[in-house]
């Protein structure tokens, strides 16, 4: 794609493991030392003993942009370091653009009030919008260690098997035109109770 011509990769493309594809995260940034990463969900990845492993764009074909460094199975994250020449963005490929940082838990609890939706642009389902049902949420989904603090959104036609790892956000309250603050990473699709989504 044209966002990729000069090796730098925006969130909200393909990405893919040997044998599965997931939606790219836009940059995740390493605290200790601000090198950045490009993300994804774990299980894209197979769960467990995916060091190393090579990180593919899928941009028509099957582009080598990095490999696995670290994968934290217990939160369905995997970063993988850059290959020479691509460079993960802290942006969303198309509209909104610029992430700028992070809801907290409080954030999402105002937006919630407030009934303000929450967007995310996966691979499979492309642009969606939602409401916010509950930011303090619970599921099993992904293995048998159960991840609490979820943030459940939208509704089940607004997720599918290939938007793992996109993000959900919202334009920055204070400065809308600026950019996106981020609510919640992976957008992989679960399971509530009576819910598939």
């Amino acid at each position: 794609s044209d966002e990729t011509d000069d090796g730098r990769v925006p969130g909200s493309v393909a990405v893919a493991s040997e044998n599965t594809y997931g939606t790219l995260a836009p940059a995740m940034r390493d605290p200790a030392d601000g090198s950045l990463y490009f993300a994804t969900s774990n299980h894209v990845f197979g769960g467990t003993d995916n060091d190393g492993d090579p990180f593919y764009l899928l941009d028509g074909g099957r582009t080598e942009i990095g490999s696995v460094r670290e994968s934290y199975p217990k939160s369905d994250l995997v970063c993988a370091s850059s290959n020479e020449g691509y460079r993960p963005l802290h942006r969303i490929r198309d509209e909104p653009g610029r992430v700028l940082g992070q809801f907290t838990k409080v954030g999402l609890a105002d937006l919630k009030a407030a009934g303000e939706p929450l967007e995310k642009v996966g691979v499979k389902t492309g642009h969606t919008t939602g409401r916010i049902q509950a930011v303090d949420g619970v599921t099993c989904a992904y293995g048998a260690i159960c991840k609490q603090g979820q943030l459940k959104w939208g509704e089940e036609s607004g997720f599918d098997d290939g938007d793992s790892g996109s993000v959900n956000y919202h334009p920055d309250p204070d400065d809308p035109e600026a950019g996106v603050l981020v609510g919640g990473f992976n957008n992989a699709r679960t399971w509530w109770p009576g819910e598939n989504y």
